[in-house]
C-alpha cells in the first residue's frame, strides 16, 4: 500500500510540476517515501544505471525479438525517449512490472531510486 501511495504521489508531482514546488522540494510519496530534490544527489540521464537495464529491449537499435514485447516506439537510449516515458516507467518500475520477471533482468534498490530521483526532479540531460 504504501508503494502504490509512493507511484500516485509520483506520478502526480511529475505531471504538475515535476520537481515539486517553487522552493525545490520535492513531492510527499505518501507514506514516508520523499524523494526532496534540494537534498538529493541528481543523477543526469547518463548516470542513470537503470537505463542499461531498460535499453536490452527498449532501444532503438533493437527491432522484432531482440525488443522482448517492448513497444517500437518506446525508446529510452536518448534522453528525450527516456524523459517523455518518464511517468510511464516510474509507473512500471514502482508496480513490479518492469523489467518484466520473465526477462531475466533486474533492477536493484538503488538503482530503482536512482531512477526515481531523476524522474522526479526534472529529468535532467
Amino acid at each position: 500500500m504504501q508503494r502504490l501511495r509512493f507511484v500516485m504521489a509520483t506520478a502526480i508531482g511529475l505531471l504538475l510540476l515535476g520537481c515539486g514546488g517553487e522552493d525545490g522540494e520535492g513531492t510527499d510519496g505518501g507514506g514516508g517515501d520523499e524523494i526532496d530534490c534540494a537534498s538529493e544527489s541528481v543523477p543526469s540521464y547518463s548516470e542513470v544505471r537503470a537505463f542499461d537495464v531498460c535499453t536490452n529491449c527498449h532501444s532503438s537499435e533493437n527491432e522484432g525479438v531482440e525488443r522482448n514485447g517492448a513497444p517500437p516506439s518506446l525508446n529510452f537510449d536518448t534522453h528525450d525517449g527516456a524523459a517523455d516515458a518518464a511517468p510511464r516507467i516510474v509507473n512500471q518500475v514502482s508496480m513490479g512490472s518492469m523489467p518484466p520477471a520473465n526477462s531475466g533482468l533486474s533492477l536493484t534498490g538503488d538503482e530503482e531510486h536512482e531512477l526515481f530521483v531523476w524522474a522526479e526532479c526534472g529529468t535532467p540531460e
